[in-house]
């Protein structure tokens, strides 16, 4: 289902891709990123990545952009078994997102044919999927699969900076570290027992963003 959203949303941007043909102010990026999350609950980082296909308007003076990005929030914790907890071993935590970036580059400036710029604007985050699996020690794991936890939309904050160069007069290669800040939570607040299906209340997470970018 989350393959045939993203193919659909890809030909979305394609087509408004085609009102950029032969005009220098519009380019196309495709990226991947990497991103780090400060998780609570002693949870530990697997490694988070994601995919963004982007459409930007620009001048000499900034660039706007927006389009949409898929990316995963993939944790675990460990736990010593015991009676009290079934021998639970490990547990994962499984999460993927759509994003849809809304960003501003400003501030360029240009070193030995190097562009510097900062970078500011707004994310909304979508939990499209959330699977848990449980690791015990005498028993097979277990999997819970499209877990409801209270999810809604959430907002993040975004600041970094964007280095890119030119390889010919159309292709940028960019890279773009990044911290965003989630002032809107992707989930509605827990007002009953605390659970272990909960999502963390985590804030603040940092990366970075290897593109390509096109100049129509």
């Amino acid at each position: 289902m989350y393959t045939r959203l993203l193919i659909k949303c890809f030909f979305i941007f394609l087509f408004f891709s085609s009102f950029g043909q032969h005009n220098e102010n519009f380019s196309g990026e495709i990226n991947a990123n990497y991103t780090y999350y400060y998780i609570s609950n002693k949870r530990i980082n697997y490694f988070n990545y994601g995919f963004s296909a982007l459409l930007s308007y620009r001048t000499d003076k900034f660039k706007f952009s927006s389009g949409i990005n898929y990316s995963t929030k993939n944790s675990y914790y460990r736990i010593i078994p015991n009676v009290s907890n079934n021998f639970l071993e490990k547990r994962d935590y499984e999460i993927q997102y759509i994003n849809i970036p809304v960003l501003y580059t400003f501030g360029e400036q240009s070193l030995k044919k190097i562009n510097f710029g900062l970078v500011s604007g707004i994310i909304f985050n979508y939990i499209v999927n959330y699977d848990i699996t449980s690791y015990y020690l005498n028993s097979t794991p277990t999997f819970e699969d499209n877990v409801k936890s209270g999810q809604k939309t959430g907002i993040s904050l975004r600041l970094g900076t964007n280095i890119s160069k030119y390889i010919n007069d159309k292709i940028s290669i960019n890279l773009s570290p990044f911290i965003d800040y989630k002032f809107e939570f992707d989930h509605k607040n827990y007002y009953y027992r605390p659970d272990y299906r909960q999502l963390t209340d985590d804030r603040l997470s940092f990366g970075f963003i290897f593109g390509i970018e096109y100049l129509f």
